[in-house]
Formats: structure tokens, sequence, C-alpha cells
């Protein structure tokens, strides 16, 4: 959790104003918490998920999609 805090302190500080799409790649532990946490800061519209396991990155991307409300 706090490397997924520590992204997404990086992300509120270097992120242009007005963002709306997040970029993951990978679908561990770090990208959950990242994920999670970001959306806490900066709201986005989109989140764009991708890993070496496709199937693995659409199983994170719908779990993702129940945990923030689009």
């Amino acid at each position: 959790m706090r490397t997924g805090a520590v992204g997404a302190t990086g992300v509120r500080h270097l992120a242009h104003n007005g963002a709306s799409n997040l970029g993951l790649i990978g679908t561990g532990v770090q990208a959950w918490y990242l994920a999670l946490i970001t959306a806490e800061v900066m709201d986005p519209v989109n989140i764009y998920v991708t890993d070496i396991d496709r199937k693995r990155a659409e199983e994170f991307a719908g779990r993702l999609g129940e945990r923030i409300p689009a």
C-alpha cells in the first residue's frame, strides 16, 4: 500500500491539471494499490491496464471496475 501511495503522490504533483487517463503496466499488488489510491487523488475517467498475460489484465480490470466507480 505504501508504494502505491508514493506513486499516487507523484501523480498528484506531476500530472497535468485535468488529466483523466491512468495507464497501468502490470497487474500485481503494487498496480492494484496504485490504481486505488490514484483514483482518490485524480478521479480518472479511463484506466488502461496491460499485462503480459491478457487474461490476468482482463480480470484485474474487472475487479478494478467493481472497486472504482465510473
